[in-house]
C-alpha cells in the first residue's frame, strides 16, 4: 500500500521466499543507482541521544552488493521561544552526513560485516556529538541481551 507509493519495500519476516525476493529487489535497486536507507538500530527513537547497537543488515547489504555505508546522525537542540511556546515544538534537529565508509576487502566476509558495522556505529556516534567510548551501548546488537520480550 502506502509504503510502496513512497518507494519503500516492506521487510519480510519468517518467510524464506519473501526474504530472497526482498534481497533481489534491494540488489536490483542498488544496481540501478538507487539508494537504500536503513535505521541500523532497527527503528528510529525520536529525541533519544545515545546511539543504540546496530544490527548487521546494513553492513551485510553493503558487503554483498559492494556499496559503501553513508553514515547519518541527528543532533537535537532546544527550539527558540516561538517554536516552544506557540508551536509546542519539543526539539529542533540538524542532520549530519558523514563520509562514505567502505568495506575492507582483504577480510573474510563475516569480518567485513562486523568491521563495517562497528566503524559505522563509531562514525554515527561522532556525527551525533558523542565520543564512541562514552556511548552507553555496544556497537553491535546482541540478540541474547534483548529485554523487549513479552
Amino acid at each position: 500500500g502506502c509504503m510502496r507509493l513512497v518507494g519503500g519495500i516492506p521487510i519480510p519476516e519468517n518467510d524464506l521466499r519473501a526474504t530472497i525476493n526482498f534481497t533481489k529487489a534491494i540488489g536490483d535497486h542498488l544496481e540501478d543507482g538507487g539508494w537504500l536507507h536503513i535505521y541500523s538500530e532497527g527503528s528510529m527513537w525520536e529525541y533519544y541521544k545515545p546511539i543504540r547497537p546496530f544490527k548487521k543488515g546494513a553492513a551485510t547489504y553493503a558487503v554483498k552488493f559492494d556499496k559503501p555505508i553513508l553514515p547519518l546522525a541527528y543532533r537535537y537542540r532546544k527550539p527558540n521561544w516561538i517554536r516552544r511556546v506557540i508551536f509546542r515544538q519539543i526539539a529542533c534537529f540538524n542532520l549530519y552526513i558523514g563520509e562514505p565508509i567502505y568495506r575492507i576487502e582483504d577480510l573474510p566476509r563475516q569480518d567485513q560485516i562486523n568491521d563495517l558495522t562497528i566503524r559505522s556505529h563509531q562514525e554515527v556516534c561522532k556525527l551525533a556529538g558523542i565520543n564512541p567510548e562514552d556511548n552507553i551501548y555496544e556497537p553491535i546488537f546482541d540478540n541474547s541481551k534483548r529485554v523487549d520480550y513479552y
